[in-house]
């Protein structure tokens, strides 16, 4: 009997539901490294967009953009690229947490990171909670309004804005309003933290099998 014919009676001879391995969701390290990646460079074009303007005249005092079209083309679809990326790892991380809560190796790791970023999340007014990336992640998902700070530097023709990296939510909780703001290098940094740890633990799993 060919491969072919030996999967075909394979495929054919099985029911998939009746599988004796419990499956959760798959936390997959390689798209988690992919998609922080993303929203990194995204973030990064943003915040050195004073680089790609150079002085046409220094006498009188005047800029040009180097690449009008790809910058204009970044600004208009730098925010929204970002925020879904935030929206799927914030979901992806939650379902990972959530499906090893009894993990204590994961759990040490986890207040390890923390620990190394220190709060995740600022609070604004009264209404103080968690600072976890945790919490980070509750707030991305329930957040009514995502809003990027810009800084600017000042230009012969006017100010020049990038993104400064902090990220303002608001949102409501049991009708009491919230407000917080994160840096998303330190949520990036600390998502890809525990995807590389989920990466060595597999590579060690693998190994003494």
């Amino acid at each position: 009997m060919s491969e072919i014919d030996e999967n075909e009676a394979f495929i054919l001879a099985k029911n998939p539901y009746w599988h004796p391995e419990v499956k959760p969701h798959v936390f997959d390290p390689d798209k988690v490294e992919e998609l922080c990646l993303i929203a990194f460079e995204a973030f990064t074009t943003s915040s050195t967009l004073y680089s790609q303007f150079v002085s046409e005249d220094e006498e009188e005092r005047s800029t040009q953009m180097t690449y009008p079209s790809l910058i204009g083309k970044h600004r208009d679809k730098a925010e929204t690229r970002i925020n879904s990326v935030l929206l799927t790892l914030a979901i992806t991380y939650r379902t990972f947490e959530d499906s090893f809560e009894d993990d204590k190796q994961l759990k040490q790791f986890i207040d390890q990171t923390l620990t190394n970023h220190g709060q995740m999340l600022h609070w604004y007014g009264d209404n103080k909670g968690k600072t976890s990336l945790r919490e980070v992640c509750n707030k991305i998902i329930h957040a009514t309004d995502i809003r990027h700070v810009y800084d600017f530097e000042e230009e012969m023709n006017g100010k020049i804005w990038m993104m400064d990296g902090a990220i303002e939510l608001e949102g409501i909780l049991k009708k009491e309003p919230w407000n917080v703001s994160f840096i998303l290098p330190d949520f990036l940094e600390g998502i890809l933290d525990i995807s590389n740890f989920v990466t060595s633990l597999n590579k060690e799993i693998s190994q003494n099998d």
